[in-house]
């Protein structure tokens, strides 16, 4: 008798308690990245939260099978693209479209799409660099040895490059056994 006497306080008490209710903003885009082979790899691009403003961004690219090659996740609020979203009158569904795409777009648009576009890093030096230094200096990742990324070079690997933060836009290659591999960052002005 006790137990359902206990049970039935505490349905009543959760039934009582203040819900909140939030906006969804599930948002999607996908697009195609044309890699040169037979079956085109595409990224797709999703928004996931209780509102536009709080939502975290995912990336996912998958390979012509639709097997996830490289996927990435991280809060709309830290990254540049998706800053108009802070604002509430434009924090919609529409609106996270529409900066999903841009997120997408400025990478697979680009037209350093080849990493044989890339500078080239010189024996004896720590890393791509321009004299004078560039002012978007471009960092290849400390996994990535000179050999693997001027073999890469050479090789004319695709690259895609996506901002990442606020200052900053990480580039990933797909290698010629079909895997993607980050290689680096390319700064913005601060």
């Amino acid at each position: 008798m006790k137990v359902y006497h206990i049970a039935s306080l505490v349905l009543v008490s959760v039934m009582t308690q203040p819900q909140i209710a939030f906006a969804d903003c599930s948002a999607t885009v996908s697009k195609k990245w044309n890699v040169g082979r037979s079956l085109p790899y595409s990224v797709d691009a999703s928004s996931l939260g209780p509102d536009c403003k709080r939502a975290v961004a995912v990336m996912v690219v998958r390979d012509g099978k639709g097997d996830v090659k490289y996927s990435l996740s991280m809060a709309t609020k830290d990254n540049a693209v998706f800053s108009n979203l802070a604002d509430a009158s434009v924090a919609d569904i529409k609106s996270m479209r529409v900066a999903l795409g841009d997120w997408l777009d400025a990478g697979l648009s680009s037209k350093k799409n080849k990493l044989s576009k890339f500078l080239e890093w010189k024996a004896g030096t720590e890393g791509p660099s321009e004299n004078p230094p560039a002012e978007f200096p471009f960092t290849v990742n400390s996994e990535v040895s000179r050999d693997t990324y001027e073999e890469w070079r050479k090789q004319n690997v695709p690259v895609f490059c996506f901002v990442q933060g606020m200052e900053s836009m990480r580039c990933v290659v797909l290698t010629k056994d079909g895997n993607i591999s980050e290689v680096g960052i390319q700064s913005f002005p601060g």
